[in-house]
């Protein structure tokens, strides 16, 4: 029997809820780990939040193998990164010339608030790249808008 079974609802692929409200964040991240290496995917989460209706959006993610999301950004949200193991770079692009502007590490036990709303990345240098990430709610379907190349 897989950890968390019982706390673990997949509701698409990558994606998990919370059915508990307590849970050990590392051992959360191994089941996630292992689900992404059974199913051949490059990250997964599981939302903490209640439901897309929740104004607080709390994700734990993970990432393997340095994947890279590219740039992107989403104007009508802010958004917190809270790093529970690994290591990887912030990125903030300048839209015009497509490069990157500015970067911070972040590290196990650091914490980034982006407040930008600006075009962002984050490029794991670990093989695995664990965090929260906290973000405004409700959930909404506007697009990402993604830096051309």
């Amino acid at each position: 029997m897989k950890p968390y079974f019982n706390a673990l609802e997949l509701v698409k692929p990558k994606v998990y809820r919370l059915t508990n409200t307590t849970i050990n964040t590392l051992e959360i991240g191994n089941f996630l780990v292992n689900e992404c290496q059974l199913n051949d995917w490059p990250s997964a989460r599981v939302c903490l939040h209640r439901d897309d209706k929740s104004f607080l959006m709390s994700m734990l993610i993970v990432v393997l193998n340095k994947f890279n999301y590219p740039p992107h950004r989403h104007n009508w949200k802010d958004e917190s990164y809270t790093v529970i193991a690994g290591t990887a770079f912030y990125h903030e692009y300048c839209a015009l010339s497509k490069t990157i502007d500015s970067s911070y590490e972040l590290r196990e036990s650091s914490f980034y608030y982006n407040l930008n709303r600006g075009f962002h990345a984050i490029q794991p240098v670990t093989d695995v790249f664990l965090f929260i990430e906290h973000t405004t709610g409700p959930f909404t379907s506007q697009q990402l808008e993604f830096l051309s190349n």
